[in-house]
């Protein structure tokens, strides 16, 4: 499942990955980046990504959309995870845009949110 909010008086969305996700979630969490860098000039993510479950074509798909329209609005991405894989994809995939990455551990969600701030 993921599930996602806003941080009260901040442009943070924190998202949380636990399990499977479809593309209305997906969908979802889209548009609600959409419209925190509207409201505030553009938007940062922490995504705490513990299992992904299984994963439909359809959901990845979506996902591949929300990343390419987040990336223009995106500022910072702050990954926390234990999934080694994907703490080298982060890297991987962020050099071609002009976002900052940073990957923390599942207990450095903290210091995770300290990074957008700064």
């Amino acid at each position: 499942m993921l599930t996602f909010g806003t941080l009260p008086d901040e442009a943070i969305v924190e998202a949380r990955l636990e399990g499977g996700t479809d593309e209305s979630e997906m969908k979802a969490l889209r548009e609600e980046c959409e419209r925190v860098a509207r409201e505030r000039g553009g938007v940062k993510m922490l995504f705490v990504f513990k299992d992904m479950g299984k994963v439909s074509f359809g959901t990845v798909v979506e996902g591949i959309k929300a990343d390419l329209e987040l990336f223009s609005d995106l500022e910072k991405l702050a990954v926390v995870t234990d999934k080694g894989w994907y703490q080298r994809l982060t890297g991987i995939t962020s050099k071609p845009f002009s976002f900052e990455t940073e990957t923390f551990s599942l207990d450095e969600r903290d210091a995770a949110l300290a990074w957008l701030r700064g």
